[in-house]
């Protein structure tokens, strides 16, 4: 080999070795320290967690966490402790990358990030959490604050930062015996249809003709499908215009007869229709907040008039030759 050549492969090596020492993981040679040492869940009065496109914002209010931008609709305290708890738990052990030029690849730049999640605290202190790229099932790569090192969480994704109000809240919206519905009347553009079920459960519609008879089974589905409706996210307290309230496209009144009592009803009004999250904007007469529910839920209630509940007639016979 001659000297140039030599000199090309001691460079290379050089180079390589550089390589290995910047971006090679390893753990940290001080050892694991937390980066969040004096950080306690009840002291973070605010959260945000953003995926790039949407943020998700919960206040904590005395000791109560809420979504501000949904009417302090109320979060399940456990679930945002839960995430902040493992935030608190985040150290320096497994050091991957401490350059800024590896922060793009590792998803934690940025411009370009799996989670961010931002806390303030009761102190004033305010921090942003930069989660990234999968480091393993239940761990990803993250980056603090401005800080150009990149560590490897040892219990903490982007699945644990949920940036939709359904991670942090109870979803359920209609809470009925569907066993105990015993009348239902809807309204919508095709009119008004009333429903009522017998002793034996067999549902009917009112006012059919002679030989037209109700689809049962189909009327059973729906109550079930009101009875324990779910919402997809929480809007607020007070209807805004974009919401459909002025001219609902459906009300459903709902007769609930329990064993003991006297009659109940409950109503939902069903108002305009997102064609982006295929759902509805709803209130029902039973809570203080208007949401969204899934559009598969109530299109039939919507879009239907008394036709689609009734069974085919049956086939005439066909007469012999």
């Amino acid at each position: 080999m001659n000297r140039r050549n030599q000199l090309l492969a001691a460079l290379l090596a050089l180079q390589l070795l550089l390589v290995a020492v910047v971006y090679w993981p390893r753990p940290s040679q001080a050892g694991a320290a937390p980066l969040f040492p004096n950080l306690n869940a009840a002291d973070v009065l605010s959260l945000s967690i953003s995926d790039g496109n949407e943020v998700l914002n919960l206040s904590n209010r005395a000791g109560q966490w809420l979504l501000p931008d949904a009417g302090d609709f109320p979060a399940q305290n456990e679930r945002v402790e839960a995430l902040l708890g493992k935030i608190a738990a985040l150290q320096t052990g497994r050091l991957v990358a401490q350059t800024p030029a590896s922060h793009a690849r590792l998803q934690v730049a940025a411009t370009e990030f799996v989670r961010q999640v931002q806390f303030e605290t009761a102190a004033g202190e305010r921090h942003t959490v930069w989660l990234g790229s999968a480091a393993s099932g239940s761990s990803a790569h993250f980056r603090v604050d401005d800080a150009a090192e990149v560590y490897i969480a040892a219990d903490l994704s982007s699945f644990d930062a949920n940036a939709q109000p359904a991670g942090y809240i109870d979803t359920g919206y209609i809470s009925l015996a569907a066993a105990d519905i015993t009348a239902m009347t809807v309204r919508n553009a095709s009119g008004e249809l009333l429903f009522v079920k017998d002793a034996e459960g067999t549902w009917t519609l009112a006012g059919l003709d002679a030989g037209q008879e109700t689809d049962s089974s189909k009327v059973v589905s729906l109550v079930s499908r009101l009875a324990g409706l779910y919402m997809t996210q929480p809007l607020g307290a007070q209807p805004l215009p974009a919401w459909g309230f002025d001219a609902p496209a459906a009300t459903i009144t709902l007769t609930v007869t329990p064993a003991e009592g006297a009659p109940q009803t409950h109503e939902l009004q069903v108002g305009a229709k997102d064609a982006d999250s295929s759902s509805y904007a709803v209130k029902y007469s039973g809570s203080p907040y208007y949401v969204r529910a899934a559009a598969f839920n109530l299109d039939d209630l919507v879009q239907n008039s008394a036709a689609a509940f009734l069974l085919a007639p049956p086939a005439e016979a066909t007469p012999s030759p």
